[in-house]
């Protein structure tokens, strides 16, 4: 019995080091040409709101009219609003030229941040990754899991098993993991995470609970717009600092904006949200998407938006 353990302890050792050397290989190969754009327009005010706002909730949706923000480019608007088709729930869409601050359209019908899940992924490997870059964590130190770290199924942890916090970075994006999320928030802390979160900009986004809960935190579609564009200018951190979050999106699982897109394209969503920088064809642009209700089809307004951008 004690040599079954013992064999089933060094077979997932194994596979979390192959996993390891597998996804830094990866990384190493890929090429990032997103940092280090201190040209790159930043997001001026009439681009983006910076005003707080109060959570959505299900008693706001009386008013569900469609907006746009004023100097978004009409042609872009209009192609979000004709995919957006009468909305039952509140939504937010932002669309982005990174190579022109004239070339934006913010559409939607309400302004406050929606709840949403994993895609507060994003600003957890933000908070992470300015941790390690000011020596608060060191991304090499192992950490010893604990079975109480483990719910639901996990193949890639194992109880009493050290893992580096550059792994469990790695689980965290490449896997989806929401095991590997939480040993990262618990070691950072919420109110850690959240304080470098309104330091980055996004002024109407908070992380309210941890990765096994349906509401995880809330954002909106223009603070994401706006951290994607930072990202790509350096700003947020520092240039390789944010291209090592920008990597860590490239294999993001869960696509959906990018679903249908070809290209370069650093992603993250979830069934509320979703965000993704693209680079294609000589283009350069984020698109952000979040909705209150489950079911919207991400995968068609990032190919009506994507389409847009290629022939214009």
């Amino acid at each position: 019995m004690k040599n079954n353990v013992f064999l089933g302890a060094a077979l997932a050792s194994f596979c979390s080091l192959a996993f390891y050397i597998t996804s830094t290989n990866h990384m190493a190969n890929k090429t990032l040409k997103v940092y280090g754009n201190g040209q790159a327009p930043y997001s001026s005010q009439k681009t983006f709101s910076n005003k707080e706002s109060k959570p959505e909730s299900s008693n706001d949706e009386n008013n569900l009219s469609l907006t746009t923000a004023k100097k978004s480019k009409p042609a872009l608007a209009k192609v979000i609003t004709n995919q957006l088709n009468n909305p039952v729930h509140a939504i937010q869409v932002s669309a982005v030229d990174l190579r022109s601050d004239d070339v934006f359209a913010n559409v939607q019908n309400s302004s406050r941040p929606i709840n949403v899940n994993n895609t507060m992924k994003l600003f957890l490997l933000i908070a992470y990754e300015k941790q390690v870059a000011q020596r608060h964590l060191n991304g090499s130190q192992t950490y010893t899991v604990k079975a109480s770290d483990i719910k639901g199924s996990d193949a890639l942890l194992a109880p009493n098993m050290g893992y580096s916090y550059t792994y469990l970075c790695q689980l965290m994006m490449n896997k989806n993991d929401n095991n590997a999320a939480n040993i990262l928030l618990n070691k950072i802390g919420k109110n850690q995470v959240n304080q470098i979160i309104k330091t980055s900009g996004a002024k109407n986004t908070k992380l309210l609970n941890d990765f096994h809960n349906e509401v995880v935190g809330t954002t909106t579609a223009q603070d994401l717009s706006l951290i994607l564009k930072k990202l790509y200018q350096g700003k947020v951190i520092n240039s390789a600092s944010d291209n090592k979050v920008l990597g860590n999106m490239l294999n993001y699982p869960d696509k959906g904006l990018a679903s249908q897109l070809t290209g370069t394209v650093y992603k993250i969503s979830d069934k509320y949200s979703s965000a993704a920088l693209v680079q294609s064809a000589g283009k350069t642009y984020v698109m952000t998407c979040v909705s209150h209700g489950t079911g919207f089809d991400f995968a068609k307004m990032g190919q009506t938006i994507n389409d847009w951008f290629l022939k214009n």
